[in-house]
C-alpha cells in the first residue's frame, strides 16, 4: 500500500473522528456549568468551536484556547457546584492559597482528570490536527450549527424567560457578569455601612457577665450525636444541660454569605453590614472580643473579617494569604482565658469562629476519625473533625465555669454540607445550595445557672439571629422586633440565601445521612 493511499485512509478515518471529540468536548463544557444537556445547547457550544476553528485567523484560534483554558480550569469546580454564582466568585476573590491547596484536595480525581483531557484534546484539535484545506468546511458547518441551534430557541426568546436561563451562549455571560456585580455592590455597601452608633438603645438588662459564641463550620445538624446520629460525635453536647434547637436554619450554604446574613440586621434582601451585633453590643457598653481561626483576608476583603475588626479585642490565628498556615481551634483557648480575666464594669462578648469541619477534614483530626465507622477516610475523618469540635466546646465550658462569673454560651454552625459519591469508598461531603442539610446546622445555648435539658423541636430562621442576640444579650433597641430564643413559636415561611437569590427551605431536597 502505498503511503499517499495509507495518509488518504487515514485521513477519512480523522475526519469523523475530529467531530466527534469536538462534539464530545462540548457537551462536556455544558454539564460542566451547571447546564442541561439539551441537543440545542451542545449544538451551539459545537457551531461556535467549529466556527473558531474553521478561522483561518491565528489571533482567533489563539483567542480560542485561552477560552478553552478558562473553561477548563472551571471544569472541576463545575462538575460539583454547577453554575458560577456570587458564592463561588467571591470564595476565588477571597480564597487565601492555603485554603485554595485544600480545596483542590476535595476535588474528585476523574474531575482534575476530565479536565485535563479536555485542555489537551481542544489543543490537539486547535492546533495539530485543525489542517487550513478544510478549514472553510468547519467554517460552514459552525455557522449552520449555531443559527439551527439559535432558530430552535426563537419561542423561548419572545414567551419563557425562565426558560431562557438554560441556554448556555445567553445566559452564562449574565449569569457570570451578575455574579461579579453581586460581590461588588455587596462589598461596597459593606464599606459604606460603616455608622458610628446606630441604634437607639433604650436600656441594657444583661443576666450574665459573659456571652459567647462560637460559630462552627460546616457541621451538618444530623451528624451530632446530640441530634440523633447513631455514633457517638458529640459526647459533651450530648450530655450538657440548656437549650437546644432542633430546627435551626443557616441562612446561605456558605460561611462569606451565612456568617454576616447572621451576625448583621436586614433591609428586605440587603445586608446592613454596619448594623451587626458586634458593634451593638459594643454600643451597648459590652467589652467585645473576635478570636478566629479562619484567615483574616485583609480589612475589607471579607465581609465577615470586618464585621470582626470592629470588636474591641481582636485575635486571628491567620492574617492572609501570607502568613496563612495550619492551626488547631484550640488556639484559641488561651485567648479566651485571658478575656475571662479582664475586669470589666459591663459584660463582655466573645465570638470564637472555628475551622471545625472545614474542607480537608483529615487535617482537622488527631487520631478521632479511629473511633468512627464510614465507608471513606473522608467521612471517619468528617465525624472525628465533629468530634473534635464537641471536645473544645467542653474546654470552652470548663474556661467559663472556672471564671466564677455568670455565662451563657451558644454554639452553631455556620452552614451544613451534602454528600457526594455517598456509600462509596471516596465519600465526602462538600458545600451545596439545593438541598436542606447544607443549611440544617446546629444551634444550642449553654449557660452557667441551667439545671435541665431543653430541646425545642421548632424551625428557626438563621436570619432572626442578630434580633434573637440582642434579646439574649438583654439589650433593648427602639424600633427592633423582640425575638426569643427560647419560645416555642416557630418561624414560618424560611427564605436560605442560594448564591444568586433567595430559595424556600422547605421547597429543597433533602439529603439524609
Amino acid at each position: 500500500m502505498s503511503i499517499d493511499l495509507l495518509g488518504l485512509k487515514l485521513k477519512k478515518i480523522l475526519a469523523p473522528a475530529y467531530y466527534l471529540i469536538a462534539l464530545l468536548l462540548s457537551f462536556l463544557v455544558v454539564r460542566s456549568f451547571g447546564y442541561p444537556a439539551k441537543l440545542n445547547n451542545v449544538l451551539s457550544v459545537l457551531g461556535l468551536f467549529l466556527f473558531l476553528l474553521g478561522s483561518c485567523v491565528a489571533g482567533l484560534r489563539f483567542l480560542l484556547f485561552a477560552c478553552v483554558l478558562l473553561l477548563g480550569s472551571y471544569i472541576p469546580v463545575g462538575l460539583i457546584y454547577g453554575k458560577p454564582n456570587f458564592l463561588i466568585i467571591a470564595s476565588v476573590l477571597q480564597t487565601n492559597s492555603s485554603e485554595s491547596v485544600e480545596f483542590i484536595k476535595q476535588i474528585p480525581i476523574r474531575n482534575l482528570l476530565l479536565a485535563a483531557t479536555f485542555i489537551l484534546a481542544s489543543w490537539l484539535l486547535i492546533f495539530k490536527l485543525n489542517s487550513d484545506r478544510i478549514a472553510k468546511r468547519r467554517l460552514i458547518a459552525g455557522c449552520l450549527l449555531f443559527t439551527l441551534s439559535f432558530a430552535s430557541y426563537a419561542k423561548l426568546f419572545r414567551s419563557d424567560a425562565e426558560a431562557r436561563k438554560d441556554i448556555l451562549i445567553l445566559d452564562l455571560p449574565r449569569t457570570v457578569a451578575r455574579a461579579l456585580e453581586q460581590y461588588r455592590t455587596e462589598e461596597a455597601s459593606f464599606r459604606l455601612a460603616q455608622v458610628r452608633n446606630p441604634w437607639d438603645i433604650l436600656g441594657v438588662h444583661s443576666k450574665y457577665k459573659n456571652y459567647v459564641i462560637v460559630i462552627g463550620e460546616s457541621v451538618r445538624k444530623d451528624y451530632m450525636s446530640a441530634y440523633g446520629f447513631q455514633q457517638d460525635t458529640t459526647p459533651f453536647a450530648e450530655h450538657a444541660n440548656g437549650l437546644f434547637i432542633d430546627g435551626f436554619i443557616s441562612p446561605a450554604g456558605n460561611t462569606l454569605a451565612s456568617v454576616p446574613r447572621m451576625l448583621a440586621e436586614l433591609d428586605g434582601d440587603k445586608v446592613l453590614y454596619g448594623k451587626n451585633i458586634v458593634a451593638l453590643a459594643k454600643q451597648a457598653g459590652f467589652k467585645t472580643h473576635w478570636y478566629s481561626n479562619q484567615g483574616y483576608v485583609g480589612e475589607y476583603d471579607s465581609p465577615s473579617s470586618r464585621i470582626a475588626a470592629s470588636a474591641d479585642d481582636v485575635y486571628f490565628t491567620k492574617w492572609g494569604s501570607s502568613t496563612s498556615k495550619k492551626v488547631d481551634d484550640s488556639a484559641l483557648l488561651e485567648k479566651l482565658a485571658e478575656g475571662v480575666k479582664e475586669k470589666q464594669t459591663g459584660s463582655h462578648l466573645f465570638i470564637l469562629h472555628l475551622m471545625g469541619s472545614h474542607m480537608a477534614y483529615c487535617d482537622r483530626v488527631r487520631g478521632e476519625e479511629a473511633l468512627f465507622s464510614a465507608p471513606s477516610q473522608n467521612m471517619r475523618c468528617y465525624m472525628g473533625s465533629i468530634r473534635r469540635t464537641d471536645a473544645m466546646l467542653s474546654q470552652v465550658h470548663d474556661i467559663l465555669k472556672k471564671s466564677n462569673e455568670s455565662f451563657s454560651m451558644i454554639y452553631l454552625s455556620d452552614h451544613g454540607l451534602r454528600h457526594e459519591e455517598k456509600g462509596s469508598a471516596n465519600e465526602t461531603v462538600v458545600h451545596d445550595a439545593q438541598f436542606k442539610q447544607n443549611y440544617a446546622v446546629p444551634f444550642f445555648i449553654l449557660s452557667s445557672d441551667a439545671d435541665h435539658r431543653t430541646v425545642l423541636k421548632k424551625d428557626m430562621s438563621g436570619f432572626n439571629f442578630a434580633s434573637g442576640a440582642a434579646n439574649w444579650m438583654g439589650i433593648d433597641v427602639k424600633g427592633r422586633r423582640s425575638y426569643d430564643f427560647f419560645s416555642h413559636s416557630a418561624d414560618q415561611n424560611i427564605r436560605v440565601f442560594n448564591g444568586d437569590n433567595y430559595w424556600q427551605f422547605s421547597e429543597l431536597k433533602d439529603d439524609p445521612v
